[in-house]
């Protein structure tokens, strides 16, 4: 009999205060299999892996084989932040702080506690009054990161300068594939939108989808989005974490948010922004806060 593999797994975990990576692929004989999952963060712990196989027919577990678990200290950093202090706004003092290549980083906290501050100075926007900031282990003017990263501001459609969709999608950038632009399009569900028409006539989520589309045009490193679930309706917040959902572990993302409902378990780490500093959101307190908001929407 003749195995093919046809899922493969990385994750990021936590053990000891230490990140790890670890990575396990799944051997099939059928398609059917290759939406096999792993419940997060239980990567690390390979002895329970076949615990968490969600396959209920007992006949076809034969089918699904654990391969390999490859664990290594050699975590890529993509942002590195040490004793960071920005006294502009009186938010930010003594921040350190590690983002990890492939992570999907979210840091809450209430309005004016300094998210957009932070995002703006890891993104390169804004320079720091204390401390240092690495991108990939090196210190890097934030001219040499523009073609690497990508952001998505609360407001886009006050960066939008081109007069057409089409032309805000290729601003910048030459020798641009009609195909790439119908990728990028589809992906953000877009498909109905004119590339004629002007961004500045398109709903809120319309343009926030639009300005994430610019960014994933540019094929970034890192994506920071600044409150993207914010100011759209229903339909669009869905439209919205689906596309975030496709782009987790092949993008580094860094996204800031006052109402993460929605975002919390599907991100790699959570972080709380209060009284300038940043602490760790304990896992269980996030799925306390998600049974909690579960039992408020069915009440």
């Amino acid at each position: 009999m003749r195995y093919i593999l046809t899922f493969g797994y990385t994750g990021l975990c936590k053990l000891n205060s230490k990140y790890y990576v670890a990575k396990v692929s799944f051997l099939s004989q059928q398609p059917k299999f290759t939406q096999v999952t792993v419940k997060r963060r239980c990567l690390i712990f390979a002895s329970i892996f076949q615990s968490f196989f969600p396959v209920n027919d007992k006949s076809c577990s034969k089918f699904v084989q654990l391969e390999a678990c490859n664990i290594s200290h050699d975590v890529q950093q993509a942002v590195y932040v040490d004793n960071m202090a920005f006294r502009e706004t009186k938010t930010l003092e003594n921040v350190n702080l590690q983002i990890f290549e492939g992570e999907f980083l979210l840091v809450i906290g209430e309005n004016g506690s300094g998210k957009t501050s932070l995002l703006n100075i890891l993104a390169g926007l804004d320079v720091p009054d204390q401390g240092f900031l690495k991108w990939y282990n090196k210190k890097m003017k934030p001219s040499d990161m523009v073609s690497r990263i990508g952001i998505v501001f609360q407001f886009p459609e006050k960066a939008f300068i081109g007069d057409s969709v089409f032309e805000e999608l290729t601003l910048g950038l030459d020798h641009v594939l009609p195909e790439d632009i119908e990728e990028v399009m589809e992906a953000c569900n877009l498909n109905d939108i004119s590339l004629t028409t002007s961004p500045f006539l398109l709903s809120g989520g319309q343009q926030k989808k639009l300005a994430l589309a610019c960014q994933l045009l540019r094929h970034p490193l890192i994506l920071f989005l600044d409150e993207p679930l914010s100011g759209v309706d229903s339909l669009s917040r869905k439209c919205l974490i689906t596309i975030f959902d496709k782009l987790k572990g092949k993008v580094t993302i860094v996204m800031v948010s006052h109402e993460p409902a929605e975002l919390f378990l599907r991100a790699d780490r959570v972080l709380q922004l209060f009284g300038g500093q940043l602490r760790e959101v304990p896992e269980s307190v996030v799925r306390k806060a998600m049974t909690l908001r579960n039992l408020r929407q069915n009440s």
